[in-house]
C-alpha cells in the first residue's frame, strides 16, 4: 500500500504486504482494508495499491487508480425492497441518490458472537466483511435502482444459492464516478444486551428473510 506524502510523491504506507480480507474465487476479484494511523501532510489523504507479482515487487508491478478521500459525509440510502419475498432470487430495490454512477450490493450472514464485530460490522463502508459469509457480492450502474438475484444487468463477484426460511442481511451503498462512497442503507435496529442495559444501533444492512409461499 502506497500513500500520497506531503511533498506529492507516494511513498510506502506499510512495512510489510497486505493481505485480502475477502477473496472472490469465482471472478478472481480481491477486497483489502488497511488503517492509516498517522495521515500525511497531503490533502485530500490518497493511496494506492501495488501488484505483488510472484512475491516480487518491480518497478514494473502494476497499480491501483489513486484513492482520495474526500468527505466523511454519507447520506441514508432507503431500502424499498420486500422484507420476506416470495422467492429465494428476489429482486432488490432503493431509492435513488442523486449524482450516483453505480451502486454495490452485499448479501451475507453474520457469523460472529462479539460486540466488537457486531458493531464493526455496522460501521459506514461499502463492505461488511469482519465474520461474515457472502452469498452475493455485484455492482449495478445507475440510473437502476433494482436487481434481481440471477438476472441480467450486474457486475457480479461472487454468488451462492439463497433458502427459504432463512434471515439474510442486505447492504446497499451507492458510489460517485470516482468511486466514492456517497450512500448507504443504515438499515434495521439491533439491540445488544449488557449488563444492566441494552445498546441500540443500526445494523448497517437490512434483514430478508425469504419466505416460501404454502397454497
Amino acid at each position: 500500500m502506497l500513500r500520497r506524502e506531503a511533498n506529492g510523491g507516494y511513498a510506502q504506507l506499510k512495512d510489510y504486504v497486505l493481505n485480502p480480507v475477502v477473496r472472490f474465487l469465482e471472478s478472481q476479484w480481491e477486497l483489502y482494508a488497511f488503517s492509516d494511523a498517522r495521515p500525511a501532510g497531503f490533502s485530500p489523504p490518497s493511496y494506492m495499491g501495488r501488484g505483488v507479482v510472484a512475491g516480487v515487487v518491480t518497478p514494473a508491478s502494476p497499480l491501483t487508480n489513486a484513492s482520495e478521500l474526500m468527505s466523511s459525509d454519507v447520506a441514508a440510502l432507503r431500502y424499498t425492497g420486500e422484507l420476506t419475498p416470495a422467492d429465494s432470487n428476489f429482486t432488490m430495490s432503493w431509492q435513488a441518490v442523486p449524482g450516483a454512477a453505480a451502486y454495490w450490493i452485499q448479501i451475507y450472514q453474520f457469523n460472529g458472537k462479539d460486540v466488537e464485530s457486531m458493531l464493526q460490522g455496522a460501521q459506514t463502508a461499502p463492505f461488511a466483511f469482519s465474520n461474515v459469509r457472502n452469498f452475493f457480492v455485484g455492482r449495478v450502474a445507475a440510473p437502476a435502482t433494482a436487481h434481481t438475484l440471477g438476472g441480467p444487468g450486474a457486475q457480479v463477484l461472487m454468488r451462492r444459492t439463497l433458502l427459504y426460511s432463512v434471515e439474510y442481511r442486505v447492504r446497499v451503498v451507492a458510489v460517485n464516478g470516482r468511486g466514492e462512497l456517497m450512500a448507504f442503507n443504515n438499515g434495521d435496529l439491533e439491540y445488544i444486551r449488557e449488563t444492566g442495559r441494552y445498546s441500540c444501533f443500526r445494523l448497517g444492512a437490512t434483514k430478508v428473510t425469504p419466505t416460501r409461499l404454502v397454497p
